[in-house]
């Protein structure tokens, strides 16, 4: 049987072309019916690159992969480009310096379209929603989380909440019953697009081996990991756990804390204190976060939004607990006080929460992130999740040749 052929496009640098580089990995890996390509640039160029010849330290630390733009859409590819690859459907992942609204309604008309909605800027033009502010539906030039954004960017990308709403039917693939929620609310129905929740792959690396490495909890001594594509994001909050960590040590003299910051980016450190010390990190490979993870006692995302990040399934999956905040997806993936402790996504939240973790005792500490490791183990088979995306890629082709 011939394979259909799947072009995934992914722009960016961040988890949704992380989240479309695994997927095509597993694809290739797991499926008798689609193989999987990804189309990325290249500063300028286009390039097409097998998903088994790409590696995702490769993709995210070359230093001439990127130019990376505002929150501006810069258009590289155009319609010919696509149709060199000759495939049977196409998966969008990030549009981000790839793709302009306008060929995006090109490609929904001349090909069946899965949309991946990896945050909810594509619902809304560009706001995360942070803070529950529906001021975007008026195209709103102040947006408190994403301080770059402005005027013409939303309106520009309000249209292509429009074009999702009145092109022809694109399947929609959330991760989170949060995100589907928000999808559901916000793209109109009418038009029949349907919308789907399938969780994201995380590299195999961390499946391969989920032996719980032995870590002699401390109450003097704490290592936390922090991991963002980009450190400086705004919505990644680094600043408040700068703060927390900070006055934690202000309440307890004998305590040090060594602070594994991972990605890239400028970061502007906190005044140098006693007992805090600070490692900086460039993006890494999965293998070396895997060894990263080893090492530490604790993952925090203390980020004012996100859907479902990879990071605390990598982290569960490494045996690490996490502390994160109670926003957008993850309480879905973090049980607070079962799986991990959640939290609100300031200081003194973090703080709270980082004062649960040093009363808990080690018994509780190690049953519960075994918990989490089962868990996560459990919901991220690849085999099981590839097997969501054929259904959904066998229905897309089927409701297009009928």
């Amino acid at each position: 049987m011939t394979k259909k052929r799947v072009l995934h496009i992914a722009g960016g640098r961040g988890g949704a072309f992380l989240a479309a580089d695994n997927l095509v990995k597993a694809i290739n890996s797991y499926s008798q019916e689609f193989e999987a390509e990804v189309l990325i640039n290249r500063q300028s160029d286009i390039q097409r690159l097998k998903s088994k010849s790409l590696t995702l330290f490769q993709s995210i630390t070359s230093t001439d992969m990127y130019e990376f733009h505002s929150a501006e859409s810069i258009a590289t590819v155009q319609i010919a480009d696509i149709e060199k690859y000759s495939p049977d459907l196409i998966h969008i992942h990030n549009w981000y310096n790839l793709l302009d609204i306008n060929l995006i309604g090109e490609i929904i008309n001349q090909y069946p379209t899965i949309l991946t909605l990896h945050d909810e800027r594509m619902l809304t033009g560009g706001c995360h929603m942070t803070f529950g502010c529906m001021n975007y539906r008026s195209n709103c030039s102040i947006c408190p989380a994403e301080k770059f954004i402005h005027g013409k960017t939303m309106k520009s990308k309000l249209k292509l909440r429009n074009t999702l709403s009145t092109r022809s039917p694109v399947h929609m693939i959330v991760p989170s019953q949060w995100l589907f929620d928000k999808a559901y609310e916000e793209i109109s129905t009418e038009h029949g697009s349907p919308i789907h929740k399938v969780r994201n792959l995380v590299d195999p690396v961390f499946l391969s081996d989920l032996n719980t490495y032995e870590r002699e909890q401390s109450k003097h001594e704490l290592k936390v990991i922090f991991i963002a594509a980009n450190l400086n994001s705004n919505v990644k909050n680094l600043k408040s756990l700068f703060e927390a960590l900070i006055e934690l040590l202000s309440n307890q003299s004998k305590l040090k804390i060594k602070l594994t910051l991972v990605g890239g980016g400028e970061v502007e450190l906190p005044p140098q204190i006693k007992g805090l010390t600070i490692l900086l990190r460039e993006n890494l490979s999965p293998t070396r976060i895997l060894r990263e993870f080893e090492k530490q006692d604790l993952c925090i995302v203390p980020s004012l939004s996100e859907n479902r990040p990879n990071v605390i399934i990598e982290s569960m999956l490494s045996g690490v607990f996490v502390i994160a905040s109670k926003i957008g997806g993850i309480p879905e993936m973090v049980e607070d006080d079962v799986t991990g402790y959640t939290c609100a996504p300031n200081p003194t939240g973090i703080l709270e929460a980082l004062g649960r973790y040093l009363e808990s005792s080690p018994s509780k500490i190690r049953a519960m992130r075994n918990v989490a490791q089962e868990r996560a183990s459990q919901d991220h088979q690849p085999d099981k999740i590839v097997q969501e995306h054929e259904s959904i890629y066998r229905n897309a082709c089927s409701r297009w040749t009928s």
